[in-house]
């Protein structure tokens, strides 16, 4: 609630009108990268405006808005949300904050084409799971002749592997698998709608090492999408409909012995986050250190991309099995007509999805870059670094530098015995001096309590993904300002 009454501040840099009524203010913690919604909501419908400053100063004001408040591409960091009336009234309302999935885009590389510079068929993608390279697979439009495109961590192009299908059809899905070398898993149909399709095992210098025409599990090899499990050796598969009209469905293969696949998983509705309508999937790929699975979708009326948090990893059968559980997703800035190869870079950040753009009436088929949905990567909680400690006949500070985003927890121990390890505040020599969440940079902490003649710290961090870190990742710090006959430091 904002109490009646005038405020302190009437003007923002970034609205030119007047306030002349309280305010309130929030702090607001983004933990990375996002786009963010902020909604108001006042029974009475009174005019409340909302300011996002970057800091509490009205001249770092970042947008206004009254009702919904919307920011792209925000850097994580704090920020400060402050709602202000432009009446003298008090007012209740309620603030909403919603995250939301919108994938920003980068190009990579402007203009790529296939063999002879024709072609507009590039239908799936894959990474090598170390983001060192990406695949997707190529298709002129005719005859039997398959490429797999090959590009490096900058989407520099790389030697393209070809291979020959039975089939004068596009590779329609398209898995790497890391073992003997580098393989890979294609999969044609002559006919989405109708056909029934070919698996095929591809070696890295592309011939086929073997194929499958019919799968004890499969009803049809009709596929729309790929993606290679490589820590327990599963393949996740989407198979189209034959009306193009609703989810694909996703069976996951056992491949272990690769070769003799065996159907460990599935049918499993490909259900999504998305407000949009699905036709159907259209490129894929498994992030394998967060067992993540990443699904393209042809999309009405925008393409988008889901993310699915894979229920049991290493379930080996039988079907129907535990499935997929959809978690996040994001639309990229695409439409309904593109976008279909999509490859995970793992090692990235976070990690990010890299994909082929392309439309059926023109050759240009950009690489493009967006953040994934959800990390492709666990969040490393990484120590504080540069740790010192001062003192003088008032307090003692802590100095450190936060490289990750998070939240840090100061302890003190008077005991000399102490083993440096507060055990989450389950070792009874141990003291919770503070709580702080803390944005990347340099942090200055001040202790005023001089009473104990000995002291030492320990500073751990809680990574901003809610893991707790146990105190190999604290460190222990001691103030020498005064010495007792003890010999202790305080």
């Amino acid at each position: 609630m904002i109490p009646p009454g005038t405020g302190a501040t009437d003007r923002y840099c970034c609205s030119d009108l007047e306030y002349t009524g309280r305010k309130l203010v929030y702090r607001l913690t983004v933990p990375e990268q996002t786009n963010l919604r902020l909604y108001i909501y006042d029974e009475h419908s009174i005019p409340l405006t909302m300011f996002l400053l970057s800091a509490c100063d009205q001249q770092s004001c970042l947008a206004s808005a009254q009702g919904i408040l919307t920011m792209t591409g925000l850097p994580g960091q704090d920020y400060y949300l402050v709602v202000e009336s432009s009446d003298t009234l008090g007012h209740e309302f309620e603030v909403f904050a919603q995250c939301y999935g919108d994938c920003i885009g980068e190009t990579c590389v402007m203009d790529i084409r296939g063999p002879g510079g024709m072609g507009n068929r590039y239908l799936d993608g894959e990474g090598n799971g170390t983001g060192t390279e990406l695949y997707y697979s190529y298709y002129p439009g005719f005859g039997t002749t398959q490429t797999i495109l090959r590009y490096d961590a900058a989407c520099d192009s790389l030697p393209a592997i070809s291979w020959q299908s039975q089939e004068s059809s596009a590779a329609r899905m398209l898995a790497y698998d890391p073992r003997n070398g580098g393989e890979f898993w294609c999969g044609t149909t002559t006919d989405y709608f109708s056909g029934t399709g070919r698996l095929y095992r591809i070696s890295s210098g592309g011939g086929v090492v073997q194929s499958w025409n019919y799968l004890t599990g499969l009803p049809i090899l009709r596929w729309s999408g790929a993606a290679f499990d490589a820590v327990h050796n599963h393949l996740w598969v989407m198979i189209r409909d034959s009306l193009n009209l609703g989810n694909s469905r996703a069976y996951e293969l056992n491949v272990s012995n690769p070769q003799q696949p065996v159907v460990i998983q599935g049918p499993h509705v490909l259900l999504h986050d998305s407000p949009n309508s699905a036709q159907s999937s259209g490129g894929a790929d498994y992030a394998d250190s967060t067992q993540h699975l990443l699904v393209m979708f042809q999309g009405l009326p925008d393409d988008f991309v889901q993310c699915y948090n894979d229920v049991e990893p290493a379930y080996s059968g039988p079907p129907p099995g535990p499935g997929l559980a959809a978690s996040e997703w994001c639309g990229p800035d695409s439409n309904g007509v593109q976008g279909y190869g999509l490859a995970a870079r793992e090692a990235a950040g976070g990690g990010e999805i890299v994909m082929m753009n392309f439309t059926d009436s023109d050759w240009q088929h950009p690489l493009e870059r967006y953040p994934a949905p959800c990390r492709l990567v666990p969040f490393h909680c990484v120590p504080p670094d540069d740790v010192s400690i001062s003192a003088t006949e008032t307090a003692i500070e802590l100095h450190w530098t936060a490289i990750e985003p998070g939240v840090y927890d100061v302890y003190s121990s008077q005991a000399p015995e102490n083993d440096g390890n507060p055990d989450g505040g389950q070792d009874h020599l141990f003291h919770l001096e503070t709580t702080l969440t803390l944005a990347p940079g340099p942090v200055v902490w001040i202790d005023a309590d001089l009473a104990a003649v000995f002291k030492t710290y320990t500073v751990l961090l809680n990574c901003s993904s809610g893991v707790g870190q146990n105190s190999q990742f604290g460190q222990r710090l001691e103030s020498e300002s005064r010495k007792e006959e003890n010999g202790h430091a305080d």
